[in-house]
């Protein structure tokens, strides 16, 4: 498999993973017979689906990633170091997942890290008092039993110019997003996104 982006504009809002993946997609439809013309317009009107590096709010920029392995965190900090970032990271994972690998990937790239946990209940999360043996403490940001309380406190050290990424776990991001498009409001418009 060989990278495509020089034959179709792949969009640069994509990170690495997500460009490697749109080329394997668009390589299996040129395979197919399909005509590049429909390929290149799929690429250019494709969205990434919610909790992907998502953009969920600025200003300060707020990104909620459902990163939940040592595999897709690595992913994502390569990602917030493409583009600059330096941000407030807000963490937590499920409890039988290698926090100490997902966090080794984060913490060179972050300002600070707020721990957490999530709400659902069919998951165990990780203690937050257990990771913060994990990060040091000039990059510790906080220890919160409650994802509102840690959003809260990464609001409050964030300038408006300064960026939050939210990741660690889908539940985590899936629970602070609501926090913007209620669960209501997806099932009303019938989109992810809510109302556009």
């Amino acid at each position: 498999i060989y990278f495509i982006n020089e034959e179709f504009n792949l969009t640069n809002n994509l990170g690495a993973h997500q460009r490697q993946n749109a080329a394997l997609a668009a390589a299996a439809c040129r395979s197919l017979g399909i005509d590049d013309i429909i390929i290149n317009n799929a690429l250019q009107t494709f969205h990434l689906p919610p909790c992907r590096f998502e953009t969920i709010d600025t200003q300060p920029l707020i990104i909620i990633d459902g990163a939940h392995s040592p595999v897709k965190v690595a992913s994502t900090a390569k990602l917030i170091a493409e583009k600059n970032l330096k941000p407030y990271i807000v963490f937590g994972c499920v409890a039988n997942k290698d926090a100490k690998k997902m966090l080794a990937h984060l913490i060179p790239v972050a300002k600070k890290i707020i721990l957490t946990r999530f709400d659902v209940l069919v998951r165990k999360a990780a203690n937050p008092f257990v990771l913060e043996k994990l990060v040091p403490p000039t990059k510790h940001g906080g220890t919160f039993l409650d994802w509102r309380d840690a959003l809260q406190q990464a609001k409050k050290m964030a300038k408006k110019s300064e960026n939050i990424v939210i990741t660690g776990s889908l539940f985590l991001a899936g629970d602070v997003r609501s926090h913007w498009i209620a669960p209501d409001e997806i099932l009303k418009y019938r989109s992810s996104f809510g109302k556009k």
